[in-house]
């Protein structure tokens, strides 16, 4: 149960889009002047993406299943070509329910791949202002479009993880990295109180803790808008008050490994979760043993992911990311 509850809603998600949206719109305006920018915009994209996500793919479909167990049976029958298209999170939302356990998580890069597949016509047609009211015409359709959906009965986890539905980490970010740059004029939170920016959050996990209809309807509609709304405003307070964060050596290791914990810690989450569940279903399973069973689980995850993606990243990927000079802006 306690998984269940600490998973009902994934916060992390709506973050990391909103940084997506942050960083790749602000290499898009930064560079939208370069000769070639479609080409060396989509190959570095390219070369950033596929190759570690790639090798993932061939683990979870052509190695794994040399097993024999009885829990890579259930996968067998997973239709691996929504995958290798990025259009993984369709698949789920046809399905109704999650189908792989080593590679669902994909579900968020095809939505962040099918983003970015437009966006930089976006940007590059679109003046600053123009592009600033596209993202907020789009944060305001994703809304209305989860509240049509959730009204006509389509399921909680197909709205999770629809495309149009989950605009609004992306073009929060957008609209960041237009004020970032001064391209459009932000409100000044400088002397807004941390306290105030909570208080999305703190309305979003209200609606987790009650289980009436009305909530339940407002934390599959209003609480994405909300915990966007939240990290958009702490990121906002962070980049206002220290403009040298981006040098900072901490965010700098990890931002280079960060993909590689990504699309690695899913799989090492699936392998680890049945040992954790064991312990949960025997005699012992108090609430004190379970929260620290969950905190020792999560810093699993984390550590060995990272320490993973450090392997992976110097043995394989780095050697793709060098080729990024030829698409030098």
């Amino acid at each position: 149960m306690a998984f269940n509850v600490l998973n009902s809603f994934d916060a992390g998600v709506s973050f990391f889009f909103l940084i997506s949206g942050f960083l790749i719109t602000g290499i898009l305006v930064d560079t939208k002047q370069v000769d070639g920018f479609f080409k060396k915009f989509y190959a570095r994209r390219f070369l950033r993406i596929f190759p570690l996500y790639y090798l993932i793919l061939i683990f979870a479909f052509l190695v794994v299943p040399q097993f024999e167990h009885p829990r890579l049976e259930k996968w067998s029958n997973v239709e691996s070509s929504w995958y290798w298209l990025f259009l993984s999170n369709y698949y789920i939302a046809l399905k109704g329910q999650f189908q792989h356990g080593l590679v669902d998580l994909s579900w968020s890069l095809s939505i962040e791949e099918q983003f970015y597949m437009l966006w930089p016509l976006v940007v590059f047609y679109l003046k600053p202002r123009n592009i600033f009211r596209v993202s907020i015409f789009c944060i305001l359709f994703s809304l209305s479009l989860r509240v049509l959906l959730k009204v006509n009965g389509v399921g909680d986890l197909a709205i999770h993880v629809f495309t149009f539905t989950r605009l609004d980490g992306l073009c929060l970010g957008a609209i960041l990295a237009l004020g970032y740059r001064k391209m459009v004029k932000l409100p000044d939170l400088s002397k807004v109180p941390y306290l105030i920016g909570v208080i999305p959050l703190i309305i979003h996990y209200i609606l987790i803790l009650r289980t009436d209809s009305f909530s339940l309807f407002l934390r599959g509609t209003l609480s994405y808008t909300l915990v966007a709304f939240f990290f958009a405003f702490i990121f906002m307070k962070v980049i206002s008050s220290e403009k040298t964060i981006f040098n900072n050596p901490l965010l700098i290791m990890i931002g280079k490994y960060s993909y590689g914990i990504y699309l690695t810690h899913y799989p090492i989450a699936s392998f680890l979760k049945p040992v954790v569940s064991s312990i949960l279903e025997s005699n012992y399973s108090t609430l004190g043993v379970i929260y620290l069973l969950q905190l020792a689980y999560s810093s699993a995850v984390l550590v060995i992911s990272l320490a993973v993606s450090f392997c992976i990243f110097h043995a394989y990927e780095k050697h793709f990311l060098k080729l990024k000079k030829y698409f030098a802006y």
